[in-house]
């Protein structure tokens, strides 16, 4: 039997609509759920930063981006129990990366002039820990966040200088460790 022509036009409209399918509900699923939004649920356990700072926005004198993940301490001029206990669990994250430690980089940033203590604390205990003084950076990480008293807090930065999380003292351990691990493992930079 001979299809009649109508036949055919929605033969062609049903594989055309098939194929255009997949295109009208991205645009659909675009224009319905922007992108700027956080999901509800998310992996890290980190607080996220948005919009992220960047680094090559501020005067980052010493903070110049190396291709590496870094951790950055803000740091008071002198280092209390707290201080001493984060320093600590940023090293020992650092070095439970294993292989992945050489593309992590520790690095403490302090507003003031950091004490003669604290320095020799870096020197004896810390010697891969990299010391900045630049209180612009300080200040844009307090802006940054709620509370805006940072002291203490460790900020992720990824390879392209931007500053996307920050973590408590009590995020400081197993909570990074764990975000480090999820970002090494799908970053193709750094």
């Amino acid at each position: 039997m001979i299809d009649s022509p109508k036949n055919g036009q929605r033969e062609l409209l049903a594989i055309v609509g098939i194929a255009f399918l997949p295109f009208l509900m991205a645009i659909v699923l675009f224009i319905g759920f922007p992108s700027d939004e956080i999901p509800d649920e998310t992996v890290n356990e980190g607080s996220l930063i948005i919009p992220p700072i960047q680094l090559a926005a501020l005067n980052t004198a010493g903070l110049e981006a190396d291709g590496k993940w870094w951790l950055i301490h803000a740091v008071e001029d002198k280092c209390n129990e707290e201080c001493r206990n984060v320093l600590f669990l940023t090293r020992q994250s650092r070095k439970a990366l294993g292989k992945n430690a050489a593309r992590v980089r520790r690095i403490a940033v302090s507003g003031n002039e950091l004490s003669a203590s604290f320095l020799q604390l870096i020197e004896s205990e810390h010697k891969s820990l990299s010391l900045v003084v630049n209180k612009q950076v300080i200040d844009a990480f307090a802006t940054s966040i709620e509370p805006e008293e940072i002291g203490n807090y460790v900020f992720l930065v990824d390879p392209l200088g931007n500053v996307m999380m920050y973590y408590t003292p009590a995020k400081i351990g197993k909570p990074l460790l764990k975000d480090l691990r999820h970002l090494l493992r799908i970053s193709r930079i750094g």
